[in-house]
């Protein structure tokens, strides 16, 4: 099943982050933003996962880290500073149970999680930009105003 998402003013994002002080905030914003999203998507997983002894479940992780195996099978597209990953880590039983083998029936849960939260993932995504966006500016406020304080005194 192949889905399609539209996402609108990521060119008005992308200016806003730029108008950030430096990199670090930038990648910062983007980090809680898409940490924010992906954490819908392992809520979700963790409650689907199978339970035989709820292993799974507390492996789900939301992480920008990736094990040596993980960073190894890895392909970077993102143009993008910062990824984000939603999964079982560091789990490689975990694919199985997701898609199954020959002598074990798939066992999804993270596809449904996917399927279940992708627009309750993208408004968290939304919500958290606006609100690091916001963090950030009134840090950089308070910033200017003590640069303006000490060179008064």
């Amino acid at each position: 099943m192949r889905r399609t998402v539209k996402v609108e003013g990521l060119k008005e994002i992308r200016e806003v982050l730029m108008n950030l002080r430096t990199a670090a905030a930038q990648r910062r914003v983007q980090r809680e933003a898409l940490r924010a999203g992906g954490e819908v998507f392992a809520e979700e997983a963790r409650k689907r996962a199978p339970r035989d002894t709820g292993l799974l479940a507390r492996r789900i992780f939301v992480t920008s880290n990736l094990s040596t195996r993980q960073r190894r099978a890895h392909r970077r597209g993102s143009f993008a500073p910062v990824e984000m990953h939603v999964g079982p880590f560091p789990a490689p039983r975990a694919v199985t149970q997701e898609f199954g083998t020959s002598f074990h029936p798939p066992q999804p849960y993270m596809r449904p999680a996917w399927d279940l939260k992708l627009g309750a993932a993208v408004g968290a995504i939304v919500q958290a930009l606006q609100d690091q966006i916001m963090a950030e500016a009134l840090k950089e406020e308070r910033r200017a105003a003590r640069r303006a304080r000490r060179g008064r005194r």
